[in-house]
């Protein structure tokens, strides 16, 4: 399980649970949100990053 984080301008985190097949799709899809700077997915078990996109 992979934990996304959604990061807006708005200063709210939204945080999805992901699984590895659709975790960097989910990312991609609320990317393209308007309010949306930020999207990271974090690898619950190790907290490794695996996934970082930012509009800044």
């Amino acid at each position: 399980m992979f934990k996304l984080t959604v990061k807006t301008l708005t200063a709210k985190e939204k945080i999805v649970i992901a699984f590895r097949e659709n975790a960097e799709t989910l990312a991609e899809k609320y990317y393209e949100c308007e309010d949306v700077y930020a999207v990271e997915i974090i690898d619950n078990t190790t907290g490794e990053l695996l996934y970082y996109k930012s509009k800044g």
